[in-house]
């Protein structure tokens, strides 16, 4: 399988997801799911929500997720000709040429809530650091300001810091 090239030139064209270490939990989640396609139902409804977190690879993990959900039992082969068209998706074959992760589909189902709880967690990270620019400028809605203090609230060892990020 050869990759497009950029325009101009004879490299080959590098995907956003593709710029990203081998070990972000964005790939790691797209690779549990070609390899293991049944632990998409392990993905919690409010899965959605990720669609905030501003990381490569993201919609193309949603994507892949509704899917799964809806057809489990696709195979790797289906699942990497059903998102070719995707600018993302182009890349799976490489993904799933790295091979399984080693352990049975269990432990995969069990890995696979841990990542996406890890990507929950970045999400939250994410919000803390958008809200405490806000809150230091003084521009945050009675909205953001109670999420900005649940955020707080639900990870105090994590945010000893001042709330306004200072």
């Amino acid at each position: 399988l050869t990759r497009p090239r950029r325009a101009g030139t004879s490299q080959p064209e590098v995907s956003a997801l593709d710029r990203q270490p081998h070990g972000s939990r964005v790939r790691h989640a797209i690779r549990l799911l070609l390899h293991y396609p049944g632990v998409a139902a392990e993905a919690e409804d409010d899965c959605e929500r990720l669609c905030a977190l501003e990381k490569p690879g993201v919609p193309l993990l949603l994507g892949m997720i509704e899917a799964l959900r809806a057809q489990p039992n696709l195979s790797l082969g289906a699942i990497v000709e059903r998102f070719r068209a995707d600018a993302v998706g182009r890349h799976l074959s490489r993904i799933a040429a790295s091979g399984p992760p080693p352990g049975d589909e269990a432990q995969m189902a069990t890995e696979f809530r841990d990542v996406l709880a890890g990507l929950h967690e970045e999400l939250d990270e994410q919000r803390f650091r958008l809200l405490g620019a806000k809150a230091r400028v003084g521009e945050l809605s009675s909205e953001e300001q109670d999420e900005f203090l649940a955020l707080i609230a639900k990870s105090p060892g994590a945010r000893r810091r001042d709330p306004a990020g200072r």
